[in-house]
């Protein structure tokens, strides 16, 4: 039988190939019925059991594939509207009615992570790979796991062959970024997310995450590029129009700073998501402004959350903002 289409060749077809010349056996002796046959030519009724025994082996294989393919289905549906358990019921069905289909332990490993069951996660993710090595995606979710587990180091190995059987995608290099930047190696994050941006260049994660890492090598001319790009094409997000009004308040250069233009875009960040990075952006523009006791009340609140939210690390700097605008002066990053 050959294949037609785009239905792969099906391995039944060398099984069933003896059917013809078996047949125009029978049809030489009319005479004899099939129990003649059976009875009187036993090679051939051996060859005839064993082809029926065979097609009717083929049928039930065939069906359980089938039924394979619909618990895959049903199960992506159910994880698509957020029913985990019914999601993984039914991937882990199909992968007992198909248990060689590498789909159904790729599938269920992504409900494991839906579910924040990391190790179920890797555990399927890793069998998938194990079946299927050339399934891209399973070494993209696999890394997406392994970065949520903090496991950075094997999400960059993840992330490096899924790159490596599929290098026309942005979205390894940035996953891949991301997982740097977590190791703090900033200018292998910086690298790939400019990657990234090559390749697809219109994207607001690749600018607002390399914009970051910029940030945190003081490097504010890249910073302020990359966030004003960001606020382009994103103009609603809160936290990218606070970098933003942080670096026109708060440059330690002159050549960025416009504390009027801070202060309208940390005005429509708060207006949009008061947390405490947004307040203190809005604090510093305001005392760029001149404008002290405003910007002691408004790093009030921002402390205020900190503290709520026990983020001592970032206390200790907006603590020290404080001091600046109650002895009058502005905050300059450092």
């Amino acid at each position: 039988m050959k294949a037609t289409g785009n239905r792969p060749r099906c391995l039944f077809a060398r099984v069933v190939a003896p059917a013809p010349y078996l047949w125009r056996y029978m049809a030489k002796r009319p005479h004899k019925t099939s129990i003649d046959l059976i009875v009187r030519r036993p090679i051939a009724s051996s060859a005839l059991l064993l082809l029926l025994f065979c097609m009717v082996f083929i049928g039930c294989e065939r069906d359980k594939k089938l039924k394979s393919v619909h618990f895959l289905r049903k199960g992506m549906e159910e994880h698509l509207k957020g029913n985990g358990d019914q999601a993984i019921a039914d991937f882990s069905k199909a992968i007992e009615l198909n248990p060689q289909d590498a789909k159904g332990y790729h599938m269920r490993g992504v409900a494991w992570h839906q579910k924040r069951d990391l190790d179920k996660a890797i555990s399927d993710l890793t069998k998938a790979i194990q079946m299927d090595p050339g399934d891209a995606l399973a070494y993209y979710n696999r890394g997406v796991v392994w970065n949520d587990k903090g496991g950075f180091d094997e999400a960059i190995e993840d992330y490096t062959q899924y790159i490596k059987l599929y290098p026309d995608s942005p979205g390894g290099y940035y996953n891949r970024g991301c997982a740097w930047e977590k190791k703090g190696d900033l200018d292998r994050a910086i690298a790939d997310y400019t990657q990234a941006i090559k390749m697809k260049s219109n994207v607001f994660d690749f600018y607002y995450n390399r914009g970051i890492a910029f940030y945190k090598k003081r490097e504010f001319d890249q910073t302020f590029s990359d966030f004003t790009k960001a606020v382009e094409i994103r103009p609603e997000d809160a936290n990218a129009l606070s970098y933003l009004a942080l670096i026109l308040a708060a440059s330690p250069t002159d050549n960025h700073r416009d504390g009027k233009r801070a202060v309208q875009l940390a005005l429509n960040a708060v207006t949009r998501d008061a947390n405490y990075f947004t307040l203190g952006a809005l604090a510093a523009a305001y005392a760029e402004n001149g404008k002290f006791e405003d910007a002691i009340s408004t790093q009030e609140q921002a402390i205020s959350l900190l503290v709520k939210q026990g983020k001592k690390e970032e206390l200790i700097k907006y603590r020290e903002c404080l001091r600046f605008y109650r002895a009058g002066k502005p905050w300059r990053e450092k």
